[in-house]
């Protein structure tokens, strides 16, 4: 069983500042108190809506997908209720302990299925 499937955006943004941090509200982004366009949470929402489709137009059957935005060596602050419901926003460390609070939601027979008709769609970074 697992979780469900994810879809990770990395940013890697460079720092200013003495205090650098990300923080959300209402579904918006904000780098250092200054709301980001394009928004990430908006672009990980995009990716994993594309992906729960694909699966359910190869597969006739409704998968878990979650869009996760990951901000490495970034402070995150809190993520409230409304951002949580579109997407993630964590450092990479805080990844394993959200997903170890989540309800196990796929057999290993639907992660199999799923990672089948993901794989042709997976770029080797090489």
């Amino acid at each position: 069983m697992t979780q469900g499937i994810f879809v990770i955006e990395t940013k890697t943004w460079s720092k200013r500042g003495r205090n650098p941090s990300i923080s959300t509200r209402a579904g918006k982004l904000f780098k250092d108190g200054v709301m980001v366009t394009p928004n990430p949470i908006d672009q990980a929402r995009a990716e994993a809506d594309w992906l729960r489709q694909m699966l359910k137009d190869s597969t006739a059957q409704e998968f878990p997908v979650w869009g996760v935005v990951l901000f490495p060596g970034w402070w995150v602050e809190g993520i409230d209720t409304e951002t949580k419901a579109k997407a993630w926003v964590l450092n990479p460390k805080a990844l394993r302990a959200f997903l170890a609070k989540e309800p196990y939601v796929s057999s290993a027979t639907d992660v199999a299925l799923a990672a089948h008709r993901i794989a042709p769609h997976v770029r080797n970074a090489e």
